[in-house]
């Protein structure tokens, strides 16, 4: 039961890392856009410049399925394993093997 419980808090912290990606992805996309565009301003001049705006919302575009699907992930992730651990202190503790249940 051990291995199962430690299993169930792996995947609990597992879950909590998808939603916490899912959360801070609109804020990374913003953060590369601005990478992005500053390099692509500081090459070269020959290339067409594009508006950040517009890189932003491309970058969003992006990632907005990538980020719904670690949302939606991450839910089923803790929803589950909080309820086997839930589920698991619920259950009565076996009786100990040394014991002799006969007084």
């Amino acid at each position: 039961m051990r291995g199962m419980k430690a299993v169930l808090v792996i995947n609990l912290a597992i879950g909590l890392i998808l939603l916490s990606w899912a959360a801070v992805s609109d804020a990374f996309a913003s953060a590369l856009a601005s990478n992005l565009a500053f390099e692509l301003y500081d090459e070269s001049l020959k290339i067409q410049p594009i508006d950040y705006n517009d890189l932003v919302d491309c970058l969003r575009r992006a990632t907005r399925t990538d980020a719904a699907i670690c949302a939606v992930t991450g839910v089923a992730i803790i929803a589950t394993s909080s309820l086997g651990l839930w589920l698991n202190a619920r259950r009565p503790a076996p009786p100990d093997p040394g014991r002799e249940s006969g007084g």
